[in-house]
């Protein structure tokens, strides 16, 4: 892949490969494992939610889905994204209120 989207949305039932096998390629590619996944299916089942987040799909959503749910799904990953490349998170920060790189403030504490 020369670029790698921000977000995956998929169906499971797809010719070839379904949507369980490309979550579990897209998770085993070191370049895409974090890229998040979203499901939409007409499969509501709870099994299949189930093992959808259970080998990796960041959302499952069933049809007929909620577009605006969709598109604030995507924006969050989204920010999420451009927060970690920020220069005050920095990548592998986590987002969450102090759990941050430590700040000049944190060493006056010591």
């Amino acid at each position: 892949l020369e670029l790698v989207p921000d977000v995956v949305i998929s169906d499971i039932e797809m010719p070839r490969m379904d949507g369980f096998d490309l979550i579990r390629n897209i998770r085993a590619d070191k370049r895409l494992s974090k890229l998040p996944i979203i499901m939409i299916t007409s499969r509501t089942a709870e099994k299949h939610r189930r093992h959808a987040l259970e080998i990796g799909a960041s959302d499952y959503l069933g049809q007929p889905y909620d577009e605006d749910e969709l598109l604030t799904l995507i924006a969050g990953y989204i920010q999420a994204q451009q927060a970690s490349l920020s220069p005050t998170h920095g990548p592998g920060y986590p987002l969450s209120p102090g759990h941050g790189p430590p700040s000049a403030t944190d060493s006056h504490d010591r």
